[in-house]
């Protein structure tokens, strides 16, 4: 029990310091979504950037290892 007048403990770690701005919650830091990278080795590297440049894949980054070769535009 607390003596009088003494200050209250923060009963949660999450809990913020004086003058600070509130502590957010896990969930409300969290992207939309989560983010789509494909990743492709090889043949599947040409096919992915292929497919990037026909505008057919949804994604916002694509990893590629041991291709033989893609053509496409320079990132901006």
């Amino acid at each position: 029990m607390a003596k009088r007048g003494a200050a209250a403990r923060p009963t949660s770690s999450s809990a913020s310091p004086p003058g600070a701005p509130p502590a957010r919650s896990r969930a409300s830091c969290a992207p939309a979504r989560p983010a789509r990278s494909p990743t492709s080795h090889s043949y599947g590297s040409t096919v992915v950037g292929d497919a990037s440049n026909r505008g057919k894949l949804a994604a916002d980054d694509i990893v590629v290892a041991g291709s033989p070769g893609m053509a496409g535009t320079p990132a901006v």
